[in-house]
């Protein structure tokens, strides 16, 4: 059994997925400084985000404010996914009735050179951007749910000029999924995955948890006809008056700190290399003279 877990141990890891990056803040930075680490750019202004160890901070406390990141060109084949995960501490003031207000997405940049910090929450630059969004309401009284959007096909006039601080720029695919609630000082992690189901079908799916409770609600809407299957930025930008009293860095109360976030490629149908099967091979062996063993005592 132990000869059979150690080459289960040895199989290549692209046998399941691929991590793109796996951010965890431990060096107290936005820019990169690890093999596994991404450089986070400020999306709309230059307070957006504040920098601690073990976290980077959305200072989105009365402004609404958005940082992204920008990776290789990943283009998902007929079953492929790719999955952002990302978890974040909420602060002691959390809204109410905030409608579609925590915002995350996956989009491709066709070739705008994104990898900078933008001063301003608007830029005739994003206007080239498409993808998909993923929102999460913050305590509506009527329910809140989850949302699943479209980025509009790029104008060309530089009109659609926000890349998250906006729904403008977008058309609803569905919303629904379970009734949720936003806590103060509490752990969440969010899961944002686009799958490629077949030539011009992609799924969007969100699932919101809670450290000790578990999954929240769960979202998944399929567009069938896809603009994008390529993807090279994720984003994250909160509205205002969601998440904290103050929109200054260095404040208390000022928005969520965000403690982890990382992006894989998941392959839908991976065939393994002439090696991988001889492990399998060896696997089958060992437990097949396992059996004639205890077969034989």
């Amino acid at each position: 059994m132990k000869q059979s877990l150690l080459l289960l141990s040895l199989l290549p890891v692209g046998l399941f997925g691929q991590s793109i990056f796996n951010d965890d803040f431990s060096d107290g930075l936005a820019a990169a400084t690890g093999s596994s680490d991404t450089n986070w750019y400020k999306t709309t202004s230059n307070g957006a985000y504040e920098e601690g160890s073990g976290y980077l901070g959305l200072v989105s406390g009365t402004s609404g404010r958005g940082i992204h990141t920008t990776f290789g060109a990943t283009s998902l084949g007929v079953g492929d996914s790719i999955r952002a995960t990302f978890t974040f501490n909420t602060p002691d003031t959390i809204g109410s009735d905030r409608s579609s207000s925590l915002r995350f997405g996956l989009f491709n940049s066709n070739s705008l050179d994104a990898s900078k910090d933008y001063t301003d929450s608007t830029s005739p630059d994003w206007d080239v951007v498409t993808g998909y969004m993923g929102a999460l309401d913050v305590n509506m009284l009527d329910g809140s749910d989850t949302g699943a959007y479209e980025r509009i096909a790029p104008s060309g006039t530089g009109a659609n000029e926000r890349l998250l601080g906006t729904t403008a720029f977008f058309d609803n695919l569905d919303s629904g999924g379970s009734d949720f609630t936003f806590y103060d000082n509490a752990t969440y992690t969010g899961t944002f995955t686009l799958q490629r189901l077949d030539e011009n079908t992609i799924s969007i799916s969100t699932v919101l948890s809670i450290l000790g409770g578990g999954e929240l609600t769960s979202f998944t809407v399929a567009d069938a006809s896809a603009s994008e299957t390529t993807f090279d930025i994720f984003g994250l930008h909160v509205n205002s008056n969601s998440f904290g009293s103050s929109n200054t860095p260095g404040e208390d109360d000022n928005g969520i700190d965000i403690t982890e976030v990382s992006l894989d490629y998941i392959p839908g149908a991976v065939v393994p290399e002439p090696s991988t099967y001889a492990a399998f091979a060896a696997l089958a062996a060992l437990g097949f003279v396992g059996y004639r063993r205890r077969k034989q005592q």
